[in-house]
């Protein structure tokens, strides 16, 4: 994915998800997850699924890098 060849490029690393929380019923569970690199908080997302988590997770990062490319702090 796009978001893998980033962080390989910049970092040399693949990305790490960590579901941090969920919250509703079974039937309709909310996911959160955090997306770091060598233990650096990247950005966070939720979702419905833990796939949905992560790829809200991954698209705010990649949007944040685009508005502000030697921003990562």
């Amino acid at each position: 994915t796009r978001l893998q060849e980033v962080l390989l490029a910049l970092f040399r690393a693949p990305p790490v998800y960590t579901v941090v929380g969920e919250e509703g019923p079974d039937h309709e569970k909310t996911f959160f997850v955090e997306l770091s690199v060598h233990g650096l908080l990247l950005s966070s997302g939720k979702g419905r699924s833990k796939k949905e988590a992560e790829q809200d997770a991954a698209e705010t990062f990649l949007k944040t890098l685009e508005r502000n490319p030697f921003g990562l702090l």
